[in-house]
């Protein structure tokens, strides 16, 4: 899986202040308009002890609702079958890595680019949305960690197989670069693909990360 364990880590062991325990996650409601609609900062739903994130009044409890819904992915609103709400209180989540600083590492670290982790989450939530439609079965959810160079890593293990997604610039253009087996190199698959349109193979491939 190459060597990701150094160079991409999670948020577990960049923080430096007390790993607090999240809270069911918290999301917009369709409709939500970020121009009119108050904004106000709740504390203490942050990994990062020292973090405030800011979120809106409109929020609705992931563990009740079976209404689709919608998430902001910087400038973008893009909708999530209520199925998937898991994942996008994932992806929700993941919006802390945009607050790191240079050194997050405490060594070289760069921040992370915010068009490469929005390309990652729309990835996810594209491949996560296909696979719910084409085969009614929900993909398990990953981790999504940020790696030293600005990139950012979605990483799969389940108890049949794992894959690692480094979602990077390539002459200006994002693309996934995966790898993924059975474990032991069994059945490997391995490659890059772009990040706007769905791959079939890795898709299919991926199924056997699904429930």
């Amino acid at each position: 899986m190459a060597n990701c364990s150094t160079y991409c880590m999670p948020y577990s062991r960049v923080s430096h202040g007390e790993h607090k325990q999240m809270p069911s996650y918290w999301l917009l409601q369709p409709g939500y308009n970020p121009e009119k609609d108050q904004i106000k900062v709740l504390t203490g739903k942050s990994l990062f002890s020292d973090v405030q994130l800011q979120y809106t009044d409109q929020y609705v409890d992931l563990e009740l609702t079976t209404e689709d819904l919608e998430i902001t992915l910087l400038n973008e609103i893009i909708p999530v079958k209520w199925k998937l709400r898991q994942l996008a209180g994932l992806i929700e989540h993941s919006k802390h890595m945009l607050s790191l600083e240079p050194g997050w590492d405490e060594e070289n670290a760069q921040p992370i680019d915010p068009e490469i982790w929005k390309a990652a989450v729309k990835f996810l939530m594209l491949y996560a949305t296909e696979i719910l439609e084409d085969s009614e079965r929900i993909l398990e959810l990953p981790e999504i960690n940020p790696c030293k160079d600005g990139t950012v890593d979605l990483s799969w293990r389940t108890s049949r197989a794992r894959l690692l997604i480094n979602l990077r610039k390539s002459e200006d253009v994002i693309l996934a670069f995966y790898y993924g087996d059975f474990y032991k190199n069994v059945r490997p698959i391995k490659g890059w693909v772009n990040t706007d349109n769905v791959d079939l193979y890795l898709s299919m491939w991926m199924r056997n990360l699904a429930e």
